[in-house]
């Protein structure tokens, strides 16, 4: 797979956000419908991105590209190129081998504050992964800085394992 180009996927993300808005869904809203068992077929062939804007300054805190073969790209803050070990991929491929991203809410924002006021990063989320017929499949879901305690724990996992890859992949670079 092509690393991704940033410019393009906030286009894109932009897009569906209108679609997203139209759908958001508080925390504290009833649970979506329950996925099917196993959402993603295997961990072999993926991507996670993950894309800020937003805070104080509204440059966000930066971005986030990894597939499965390891390759990293950062963009936003600072970018940067990296290659995962091993034990990195596999700590990512069992997240997102274990995700029900189907199950996710398209959005999870406060009903008092659907717009995060105020400085919040705004968080999109996207895994491109096989379904469970082998054909590709893309899942996207948006947050802002204060509901990632709400996120849904297989979310949240991936998220962690990402985010984790995207500031070592940082610090390697400031350091090269």
């Amino acid at each position: 797979m092509k690393p991704w180009n940033f410019g393009t996927l906030l286009f894109v993300a932009s897009l569906s956000f209108a679609h997203h808005d139209a759908l958001a869904q508080t925390a504290g809203a009833a649970a979506p419908p329950a996925a099917s068992p196993a959402q993603v077929a295997t961990a072999t062939n993926w991507q996670v991105r993950i894309e800020t804007s937003g805070g104080f300054t509204g440059r966000g805190a930066g971005n986030v590209a990894v597939l499965s073969d390891g390759a990293v790209q950062t963009s936003g803050l600072r970018a940067c190129t990296d290659k995962l070990t091993s034990v990195r991929v596999e700590t990512l491929s069992r997240a997102v081998a274990a995700a029900a991203p189907a199950s996710w809410n398209p959005s999870y924002v406060r009903a008092s504050n659907p717009q995060g006021c105020c400085d919040q990063y705004h968080y999109v989320l996207t895994i491109e992964a096989p379904n469970t017929d082998g054909r590709p499949t893309k899942y996207t879901t948006r947050w802002y800085s204060e509901m990632l305690s709400a996120l849904p724990v297989d979310l949240r996992a991936i998220y962690d394992a990402a985010w984790a890859i995207k500031t070592d992949a940082e610090s390697k670079c400031k350091a090269g």
